[in-house]
């Protein structure tokens, strides 16, 4: 306060042009005075307005400076071990139901057998029909039917079948075989062109017979339990009609083939 007022007297002297005299003393004390003021002046100047120090912000360094926390989820996902599938290196597993049918055929399959058979007997018909054809001769062979028929009556006993329902089935067989045998014949005689230009050597064709009547005994015996079952009449039925779909059979075929099987059961 002494220094403002001292500052204050002297600015007012100088501005009246009015020379101050000072003792001594007062020169000195006076000196001393503006000099602690001056330089309180420039202190005050050198150091400008006074500022508050910055107070540093905790969570911001907090943040700045923290550690990222890792993730042991996606860590673990990215360092897992792929886990074997065990399906894909299980050995295949047998099937026995499948096994077990092929090994021992069931009454159907049995049946469809003998059907099949029968329709393979019934295809020599027509090379039968060729090679009597144009002869004079009959259809009827009243001689090789009984020779026919006495040899499947000596196979049945030999696979362990009945000779006299196995003779039976071979009648219908024989009787089915001659009524498209005279189909034949009634169409050759309507259309010339159509009858074969070749005729086949009886005997050749006999052969392939007896073949084919030799594995139908056997067939026979094998379905003997189909045969005798309550369900035999059914499934004939459904054999029948497949292996007329399965050969592609005209009506003529078609309508003989269920007459060579209508012995099967019972």
């Amino acid at each position: 306060m002494v220094v403002n007022r001292v500052i204050a007297v002297t600015a007012d002297q100088s501005t009246r042009g009015t020379p101050v005299h000072l003792a001594p003393s007062a020169v000195s004390s006076r000196g001393r005075l503006l000099a602690a003021g001056g330089a309180a002046a420039l202190l005050l100047a050198a150091q400008g307005p006074a500022t508050a120090a910055p107070v540093p912000r905790p969570a911001a360094t907090a943040s700045a400076t923290a550690v990222p926390v890792p993730r042991p989820a996606a860590t673990a996902s990215a360092t897992a071990v792929p886990v074997p599938h065990p399906v894909a290196t299980a050995a295949p597993v047998p099937r026995p139901a499948a096994a077990a049918s092929a090994a021992h055929p069931g009454p159907y399959a049995r049946l469809h057998v003998v059907v099949g058979l029968s329709a393979r007997r019934l295809a020599t018909a027509e090379p039968v029909a060729a090679a009597k054809y144009g002869t004079g001769g009959p259809v009827d062979d009243p001689a090789r039917e009984r020779r026919v028929l006495d040899a499947v009556a000596r196979q049945a006993v030999e696979a362990g079948g009945g000779p006299g329902v196995t003779v039976r089935v071979f009648r219908d067989q024989i009787e089915a075989h001659k009524a498209v045998q005279r189909a034949l014949h009634r169409r050759w005689d309507a259309d010339p062109a159509s009858a074969p230009a070749e005729r086949p050597r009886l005997d050749a064709v006999r052969e392939e017979i007896d073949r084919v009547n030799g594995e139908l005994v056997r067939a026979l015996a094998a379905a003997l339990p189909a045969r005798t079952a309550p369900s035999c009449a059914g499934l004939l039925a459904a054999a029948t009609a497949q292996v007329r779909h399965e050969r592609a059979l005209d009506g003529t075929h078609a309508v003989a083939l269920g007459r060579a099987v209508r012995a099967v059961c019972g």
